[in-house]
């Protein structure tokens, strides 16, 4: 797809927020042809809202800031001979994966590091893959989704939304109240930097990927809806664990606080915080239920108050961190379903998979389709494989992703 200038952009300020250090690196595969001229016309429309994706770090002073960056960014296009299909990459291990299809790491103060995209020809009836990777530093998953949103807008016949990336437009408005920790965090000790205290050493283990149907899940467990479903597979899963894992005593769910006090619905910079709920002795019926209660008005209040809290204490010069999975928090990250932005004219992937992640616990998403739920277990010993057993043992049909054909289904 070849080099392109950047666009120009004042430098972007960063937040203690945008201090986590593996890059975003997601691999979609579409089920026919991407044009490289179309897909590079649908990133070059995309930059137009998100001309620092194009830019370099610059480290000092903390936290750092986004600059322009002298000379193009390349977009490559390479032509394979693999003849790789959806059920291939589903069972392809993530270190392949990423070989394959992912840009190669770069230093962040590189020209064009920030941002890089692959598309990958494979030969027909084989689907075309696009790779990317992302600084983290620069957007976050909803930002990311956003940025799709932009490059597809014109091919869609949409309008796309309005972004904000000013890192003051994540604070929100309404700082008044008291700054005492909320429940799970700490003031920071000297030497300790806002959120990224404590690095999860357990998020860089090989994680456990694996698919349950929906209409499964809603069977065995008689749910109303993919939502109600997916609180409550998340619930359950989280008390099989804790039965496995007894350090564990509660569950984290990591919020989203956009939408809520003045903070913008499209912000695109990191943002949210860890909302606690008891696990020890708990059945998932009733976790199910605390769970469900942070999609609904008092839990929204709950999410903005927490974060407020750690914004207010921010801004006081007494940064909190969140004491992490060290404290007994099993760590639960329930991924909202934004693929409308990745039709770049060949329909919606038939499979995407994030390969990267700054965090350990459980991550539950969907698949492009809405079929199945995507669950993927990063914790220590054998935790993951002792889930796919329960999952078996519950009816649930648990397929293995990337581990091989042989681990999925038949």
């Amino acid at each position: 797809m070849g080099t392109m200038p950047p666009p120009p952009f004042s430098p972007l300020a960063l937040s203690v927020d945008d201090q986590l250090p593996a890059d975003i690196q997601l691999v979609m595969a579409f089920p026919a042809p991407l044009a490289p001229d179309h897909c590079a016309a649908a990133v070059r429309r995309g930059l137009v809202a998100f001309p620092h994706l194009t830019g370099t770090l610059e480290e000092s002073p903390h936290p750092g800031r986004i600059v322009p960056a002298d000379g193009g960014f390349n977009l490559e296009s390479v032509i394979s001979q693999a003849a790789f299909s959806v059920r291939d990459l589903e069972a392809m291990p993530i270190d392949e994966q990423s070989h394959h299809f992912i840009p190669r790491s770069m230093d962040p103060t590189s020209p064009g590091s920030l941002f890089q995209v692959r598309l990958t020809h494979l030969p027909p009836p084989h689907p075309a893959i696009l790779g990317l990777r992302v600084s983290h530093a620069a957007v976050d998953g909803t930002g990311l989704a956003l940025f799709f949103q932009h490059c597809t807008a014109e091919s869609r016949g949409v309008d796309p939304p309005r972004v904000f990336h000013e890192r003051s437009d994540g604070i929100g408005t309404c700082l008044d109240g008291p700054d005492h920790p909320p429940h799970g965090y700490r003031e920071s000790q000297e030497g300790q930097e806002g959120h990224v205290a404590d690095l999860d050493v357990a998020a860089h283990r090989v994680p456990t990927i694996f698919a349950i149907p929906v209409a499964t899940v809603g069977t065995r467990f008689q749910t109303s809806s993919i939502l109600h479903a997916r609180l409550r597979l998340g619930a359950w899963l989280c008390v099989e664990t804790a039965a496995r894992c007894p350090e564990f005593s509660e569950v984290a769910l990591w919020c989203d606080p956009r939408g809520t006090h003045g903070i913008p619905a499209t912000f695109t910079g990191n943002t949210g915080c860890y909302l606690h709920f008891p696990l020890r002795e708990i059945p998932a019926d009733d976790l199910a239920c605390h769970l469900s209660k942070m999609t609904k008005r008092r839990g929204f209040q709950q999410i903005a108050d927490t974060h407020r809290r750690i914004k207010q204490a921010e801004a006081r010069g007494r940064p909190m961190v969140w004491n992490g999975a060290a404290s007994g928090a099993l760590q639960l990250n329930l991924v909202p379903h934004a693929v409308a932005g990745t039709d770049f004219g060949a329909g919606l992937p038939a499979f995407a998979l994030l390969l990267s992640r700054n965090s350990s616990g459980l991550r539950i998403s969907l698949t492009p389709d809405a079929t199945r739920f995507l669950v993927e277990v990063c914790l220590p010993g054998g935790a993951g494989d002792s889930l796919i057993e329960s999952c078996h043992a519950a009816g649930l049909r648990p397929a293995v992703w990337c581990r091989g054909r042989q681990a999925l289904e038949p």
